[in-house]
């Protein structure tokens, strides 16, 4: 068994080296077509992190909690993914409005993502000392008493694809719409109605709470 504390601690790592190295990304005048097939690949593994990290933490923080308290513990936490994102978009829109349109677009849109250097050195330094949870340290220690073998967590898909596939297309919507609204909207905005930068990510800002809480995405013009 694994344990909550280590696939936390590599989701983290994911995350943050996936965010610093898209900061790092050399230009398609560069790279060419290296450039953006690097950037899609990025930010799958950030999608698949973010996976690993949203489920991942809500079940550490829960069993940690208090039993009467536990609903309290996870409301607390599920702020977490808006508040980020308000904080993101804040970032962008602060850079916006201090610096030119071309410096921006050269330069700035990389500051958010290699902040992601702190984020991660204090996100390992946290984690390192978190303890696995009661349950987890149970069922660890029942899983070496009992005789059966325990199944793999992959297992569910071989046994409930059918299952798995609706969660999957359930969520698909409200994903998609997300990624349109604070993806493909940034660049309508600002290349075919010819908005600033700053008004554009102010008006996601604005914009924010009504989006999907479920992923946190740092956003460029280009």
């Amino acid at each position: 068994m694994i344990g909550r504390r280590n696939v936390l601690m590599f989701t983290l790592v994911l995350m943050g080296a996936s965010s610093i190295l898209i900061g790092l990304l050399p230009t398609y005048a560069v790279a060419g077509i290296i450039a953006p097939t690097l950037l899609v690949f990025l930010r799958f593994m950030q999608g698949f992190a973010l996976g690993g990290e949203a489920t991942g933490v809500q079940v550490l923080v829960v069993e940690h909690a208090p039993t009467a308290h536990r609903g309290l513990y996870g409301g607390i936490l599920a702020t977490g993914s808006p508040l980020a994102q308000t904080f993101a978009s804040l970032t962008l829109t602060g850079l916006a409005m201090f610096l030119s349109k071309e410096d921006f677009a050269s330069w700035g849109w990389r500051v958010p993502f290699l902040m992601g250097v702190l984020l991660l050195v204090v996100g390992v330094f946290i984690r390192r000392r978190i303890e696995e949870t009661p349950a987890f340290k149970e069922n660890q220690k029942k899983a070496a008493e009992s005789a059966v073998p325990q199944e793999r967590a992959l297992a569910v898909i071989a046994k409930k694809p059918g299952t798995v596939i609706k969660l999957v297309l359930s969520w698909a919507a409200s994903a998609g719409l997300f990624c349109v609204s604070v993806t493909y909207a940034v660049n309508y905005l600002t290349k075919e109605l010819g908005y600033d930068n700053s008004i554009t990510f102010g008006l996601l800002l604005i914009g924010q709470p009504g989006l999907h809480p479920g992923r946190s995405a740092g956003r460029t013009p280009e």
